[in-house]
């Protein structure tokens, strides 16, 4: 199987940042010439989440830029924050998004996973788990009284394509993944999952494909450090890891 690296942006009134923990967010570029850039290095797909909407979602999500940043490449999009009405999920793939990511909503309104799906099928689907560690225990962020593993089966169940699993207590700190908590996440579902939240070098990144993940998410390491896609990926390559 091959092995995917996905940027993971931010988008912030119309600019790309990246924070430390979810906070002290930090101007990359402009998001048109920025994923264009990514693109024409090979990234294998672009994510981004509107920070303004996840926030307060009485905001639209900002569509406009999506379309903008469709345009300037061919790289897969996903897309999300403030994505909890169909309306609004259909106005992200009308604009040229390819997923959608619904995160916060699941929580209180699991149900438009279903109407999703109908139409565009599971695969166009990528579910988001927040996620901290608290006294050795992986806690859920919007609801640290809900049982991770119980949650991620009914997630899994919902008819979600894919998972993306943030550790926000080590997005932006290049302190790696806890490998064991990837491992053992592994083991409780069928469905692909995105790991993202710590990874800051190149031996890092090895280390997560070496454990068995498949799919990992980048944000700080491509922004502030000298690390592109060629590099990463070549580097991945001389270990003999399958990379398009």
């Amino acid at each position: 199987m091959y092995k995917r690296i996905i940027a993971s942006l931010l988008l912030d009134k119309k600019k790309l940042v990246k924070g430390i923990n979810f906070k002290n967010h930090k101007i990359v570029g402009f998001p048109r010439t920025y994923c264009k850039s990514l693109g024409s290095q090979m990234i294998d797909e672009i994510f981004i989440c509107d920070l303004n909407s996840y926030n307060d979602s009485r905001i639209i999500p900002d569509y406009k830029t999506l379309s903008e940043v469709s345009s300037s490449t061919m790289t897969p999009l996903t897309f999300g924050g403030g994505l909890n009405t169909l309306d609004r999920i259909k106005l992200s793939f009308n604009s040229g998004s390819d997923k959608v990511y619904l995160s916060s909503i699941l929580h209180t309104n699991i149900s438009l996973v279903e109407q999703t799906a109908k139409i565009y099928g599971s695969q166009s689907i990528v579910a988001g788990i927040n996620v901290e560690k608290i006294k050795g225990k992986i806690k859920i962020l919007e609801d640290k009284e809900k049982n991770f593993f119980n949650w991620l089966n009914e997630i899994e169940n919902s008819g979600v394509g894919e998972i993306k699993i943030n550790f926000v207590d080590r997005e932006g700190t290049s302190n790696g993944f806890d490998i064991i908590d990837c491992k053992e996440i592994l083991k409780k579902t069928n469905l692909p999952i995105i790991f993202e939240g710590g990874l800051g070098s190149l031996d890092q990144i090895k280390d997560a494909f070496d454990s068995g993940i498949d799919s990992v998410g980048l944000g700080r390491m491509i922004s502030f450090e000298d690390n592109n896609i060629f590099k990463i990926k070549q580097f991945l390559k001389n270990y003999n890891y399958e990379i398009r």
